[in-house]
């Protein structure tokens, strides 16, 4: 019997998408394998670790040390946001989330993780440049 899993839906829309397309191989890769990883909100822990284990354990050539750098390509290039709080806690939010996904808004649940915007805008939170791309 196949195991069954959740997750989330890539659309056919990423394959005419200029923004992925700018992407290098890796960070498409880590990208299209990050997608079924989000949460109701678009929203993800981001650590290096986190990613690694969780993410892309199996990939050899995803590493600890390369993921940062990926995360801060796919933030540069498309509409998931890569940032990093004052407590040195990485995340990433898909800023346009709702988009792509079919989800009813009564059973998303709540929305525990910060939200780029606020991150941008809040007094909480300082950017440091470490992953930190102003919103598109």
């Amino acid at each position: 019997m196949p195991r069954q899993t959740s997750g989330r839906m890539i659309n056919k829309d990423i394959s005419e998408s200029s923004k992925v397309a700018n992407l290098s191989p890796k960070a498409l890769a880590l990208m299209c394998l990050l997608i079924p990883h989000f949460n109701a909100h678009g929203k993800l822990p981001a650590g290096a670790g986190f990613i690694k284990d969780i993410v892309c354990p199996l990939i050899p050539w995803l590493t600890q040390k390369n993921i940062p750098c990926l995360l801060k390509e796919i933030s540069l290039h498309t509409n998931i946001k890569y940032f990093i709080n004052k407590k040195h806690l990485s995340f990433l939010h898909c800023l346009n989330w709702a988009e792509h996904q079919n989800l009813r808004q009564e059973r998303l649940g709540p929305d525990n993780l910060p939200n780029y915007q606020d991150f941008m805008g809040n007094s909480r939170t300082t950017p440091d440049n470490s992953g930190v791309v102003p919103p598109e």
